[in-house]
């Protein structure tokens, strides 16, 4: 579709979903965007709050954004399988502070993305994410952090 919309080589910047629980992006989208001079804005990094290390198998929720994931089906399933992802994730971390601010370094670190545009909810979030942008990570520390959650 970008490359569509790119036909004429006018586009200059775009948005899309990218975290650590979610890299599509990484096998064609983000090296298309770097090879044309193309900004990318990264929603989404902390996967919905997932990566923030707060949910658990047992977590329900009320808000429209994750009430699917208290279903049983798809949704949940994928739902359980990425806070078992998270856990492990968490395990080399140490720190929910330092899960948040991994994942965040992770999307800003990628060299097609321009900025990355976490959520909050709170003051303290917000200031929590803020200063996970203040950290860029090399190549093998992400590396690292993806092989975490396998």
């Amino acid at each position: 579709m970008l490359k569509r919309f790119n036909s004429n080589g006018t586009c200059s910047v775009v948005q899309t979903d990218y975290s650590l629980l979610n890299l599509a992006a990484e096998s064609d989208f983000l090296p298309y965007c770097q090879q044309h001079g193309i900004a990318v804005m990264a929603r989404g990094p902390l996967a919905r709050g997932l990566l923030s290390g707060r949910y658990t198998e047992e977590s329900t929720f009320h808000d429209a954004v994750r009430t699917s994931w208290n279903d049983d089906g798809p949704d949940r399933r994928k739902f359980l399988q990425q806070v078992t992802q998270v856990q492990k994730l968490a395990r080399v971390v140490q720190s929910r502070s330092e899960l948040v601010r991994s994942a965040v370094a992770y999307s800003s670190s990628h060299p097609a993305i321009s900025v990355s545009i976490p959520g909050a909810k709170s003051a303290a979030q917000a200031r929590m994410n803020a200063s996970a942008g203040k950290t860029m990570l090399t190549a093998a520390e992400r590396k690292m952090l993806v092989h975490a959650l396998s």
